[in-house]
């Protein structure tokens, strides 16, 4: 059993972003499960929209692989069916990974394929949302990609539009 571990958000450099960020959703902690310190090596981060256009499809699939295969680490969400499907492309892999649920981690059921990358610290599972947020909402989703932009800073990339993108990530 993989137990959860609290750090305090001033131990990163963007402590103002992530409160700031994380205000009336969390509070001054984030919860991990794995590597911690897959969040100092600034990843890349990930997102995908539900809706994506075939050809939209075809180059995530492409830079996801070609992020794996450089070993560059990546953050994300990993919610949305194509970002589910990157996830299993980025597992097969040898980077570092940080998956943030939009929601606690509390109590959270570990799936079969995250159980080795965990053992083996090439994935970490973070979130900054306490105990009582056991589901996934709209507020919390657009609460977790602002905490992925805090880690991911620059690489973040909107690839298949959707809320998110149309904002400009600003």
């Amino acid at each position: 059993m993989i137990n959860t571990k609290l750090l305090k958000i001033k131990e990163y450099v963007l402590e103002d972003v992530l409160r700031k960020t994380m205000e009336g959703f969390a509070g001054s902690e984030i919860r991990t499960l794995g590597d911690a310190s897959i969040l100092t090596v600034h990843p890349a981060g990930f997102f995908c929209s539900v809706r994506c256009p075939g050809n939209v499809i075809l180059r995530t699939y492409d830079l996801i692989r070609a992020l794996r295969d450089a070993g560059i680490p990546v953050i994300g969400g990993f919610q949305s069916p194509m970002e589910k499907e990157c996830l299993g492309l980025l597992l097969r892999g040898q980077q570092p990974v940080a998956v943030c649920p939009a929601r606690s981690i509390e109590r959270m059921r570990i799936p079969g394929p995250w159980r080795a990358p965990l053992e083996e610290g090439r994935l970490l599972v973070a979130s900054p949302f306490e105990a009582q947020h056991r589901r996934p909402t709209a507020a919390l989703s657009e609460a977790r990609n602002r905490f992925v932009v805090g880690f991911g800073g620059k690489g973040c990339d909107g690839v298949c539009g959707g809320r998110w993108e149309a904002r400009g990530a600003e």
